[in-house]
């Protein structure tokens, strides 16, 4: 099982509970699974495929939130 497999469940079997305290927010795994899956999808219209590796690094919460994040996409 993947980490997206596991925040999938976590999300179906407790969506309200929080799943990262960041700063003064709570977010819930329903929430951080709708972010994930956008991010995902944002990802596959770029030219990604499920299986390559990407790593996102966000200098403040306003560039995680954007709909042109900073990442390195490492191809296989």
């Amino acid at each position: 099982m993947n980490l997206g497999n596991l925040l999938s469940a976590s999300a179906e079997r407790n969506p309200r509970k929080t799943a990262i305290v960041l700063e003064d927010q709570n977010i819930s795994y329903e929430q951080l699974e709708r972010s994930t899956t956008s991010l995902a999808r944002w990802f596959l219209r770029q030219g990604c495929k499920p299986g390559d590796r990407i790593a996102v690094h966000c200098i403040t919460r306003a560039l995680c939130r954007s709909s042109n994040p900073k990442y390195l996409w490492i191809s296989e």
